[in-house]
């Protein structure tokens, strides 16, 4: 009976014990799930807080540099356009004074080479095929009082003989009011050449004739008109694929 009374008090004391040991696990338990709480809270409330003050500074930055790159780049445009604008007016004034100043144009012919001569007619050019000249009517505002002339060997070696000379003739404002209307108007160039002196073999044909002729109407790629002094009609039959393919 000692014995029996003896163990129970025992037995007592390891339960209060182990019921405390259980207590003091759950606390432990209890303030280890509070601090990790206590971690997660911090780092949701404040971490993203000033990682959105960085971006939103950022992008600040950004939206500031973009804006002053745009004010850059309209600057310069502006300051494009005005010099250009500028130009441009310098660009009319000058013309606007050869205008109103009657500056002279650039001689229509060009005797200076010792080889041949060349003339050069842009606008009103009417052609008298009876008397061989070529009249150029200027704009009203271009006319003078007298107007030049010249008299030129349509050929390319102009220091051969026989060639009958083209009048070449710049109309005063007198003469322009009188000038002989055109029968036919073409909106082409017109290249006018002689086709005689010395041809009949091929070398003087290509050399006297094609060829100058080649390099004077090629930039107009086919659109030109020929006005032929002396025509040679057998020339034309031999040579009528390259002359074709000239005009």
């Amino acid at each position: 009976m000692a014995a029996s009374s003896f163990s129970a008090p025992a037995q007592a004391v390891k339960g209060v014990a182990k019921m405390l040991a259980h207590r003091c696990q759950a606390v432990v338990g209890f303030l280890f799930a509070l601090i990790v709480i206590l971690v997660l809270h911090t780092t949701v409330v404040f971490g993203p807080s000033w990682s959105t003050n960085d971006i939103d500074n950022g992008k600040k930055d950004d939206a500031a540099k973009n804006d002053e790159e745009r004010r850059d780049q309209l600057g310069q445009t502006v300051k494009n356009d005005a010099n250009d604008k500028m130009q441009e007016d310098l660009i009319g004034q000058e013309l606007d004074g050869d205008v109103k100043h009657g500056a002279p144009g650039k001689p229509i012919c060009d005797l200076s080479d010792p080889r041949y001569d060349i003339c050069d007619i842009t606008g009103d050019a009417r052609a008298i095929s009876a008397n061989r000249t070529v009249l150029y009517v200027p704009l009203v505002e271009q006319r003078g009082t007298d107007g030049p002339e010249w008299a030129i060997k349509d050929q390319s070696r102009k220091n051969l003989g026989d060639i009958i000379e083209v009048n070449v003739n710049t109309l005063s404002a007198a003469q322009s009011l009188v000038a002989p209307e055109c029968t036919s108007r073409h909106a082409v160039p017109a290249a006018v050449f002689a086709m005689n002196v010395i041809i009949g073999n091929p070398w003087h044909d290509l050399s006297n004739v094609l060829i100058p002729l080649f390099i004077t109407t090629r930039a107009y790629d086919g659109e030109v008109q020929f006005l032929v002094t002396e025509l040679q009609p057998w020339f034309v039959d031999k040579y009528r694929l390259i002359l074709t393919n000239l005009h």
